[in-house]
């Protein structure tokens, strides 16, 4: 708990540097599955989509659109280097209302297993994304997070589990840098055979010391076939 409360606690301190700014409320859903070639390697195919509506809230803005929609279509290869920690390279298109773009995305994931029921997660990614024309942008993101089974020491079959994160970005499309920061809560199930069922809540800040900030807030949905 006292995680959470320190996460949270991030959040309010952002929120005092406020200057120019504006809310966004959606949806987004996550539908991921994975498919082992062997005992090292894996696919991840995953289809990803989000709307958006968004809310001027600070008189003078330029023009903000009014929704935003985007579906991506994403495959990455796994290797497993040991139990606890594992790279991944992989792609996705994405396509939208605004602008479609290809991402191509480097990650390293490990946990870290304590003597209580909570596991720690961290997650360091970097991805460069294509927009016909534009600059190519480049990001680099930490993610650090926490889960714990709501039902026991130990999550067995047809039990929830509750899971947040915090992730820090970089942005660096020339000529600008810019940062993000996001905070997620979710409950989890987890079916018989493997699968998993999430509901969350995304929060989302851009820039949020500086400049015109993006507040963003998505109810998530998310579901993980296991194929194997």
């Amino acid at each position: 708990m006292k995680y959470l409360l320190a996460f949270i606690i991030c959040f309010k301190i952002f929120e005092m540097g406020a200057q120019e700014s504006y809310d966004a409320t959606g949806l987004s859903f996550n539908l991921n599955s994975s498919i082992n070639i062997n005992s090292k390697y894996s696919l991840k195919p995953a289809v990803k989509g989000r709307y958006v509506s968004l809310i001027n809230k600070t008189d003078g803005l330029e023009r903000i659109e009014e929704k935003s929609q985007r579906i991506d279509l994403q495959m990455a290869l796994e290797k497993r280097l040991k139990s606890t920690t594992k790279i991944a390279v992989g792609a996705l298109h994405r396509f939208s209302d605004a602008q479609n773009a290809t991402r191509f995305f480097e990650q390293l994931g490990w946990v870290k297993n304590t003597n209580s029921n909570i596991t720690f997660i961290h997650r360091i990614n970097s991805d460069q994304t294509f927009r016909g024309i534009d600059d190519i942008e480049i990001r680099l993101r930490y993610r650090f997070g926490i889960s714990l089974p709501l039902e026991g020491y130990n999550l067995n079959s047809n039990e929830k589990y509750f899971l947040a994160y915090t992730e820090i970005l970089g942005k660096h499309r020339n000529p600008d840098f810019t940062n993000e920061v996001r905070l997620k809560l979710v409950i989890g199930k987890l079916m018989k055979g493997g699968s998993k069922a999430e509901l969350g809540i995304d929060i989302r800040y851009d820039n949020p010391f500086d400049g015109i900030r993006e507040r963003l807030y998505l109810l998530d949905l998310a579901y993980y076939f296991n194929l194997n």
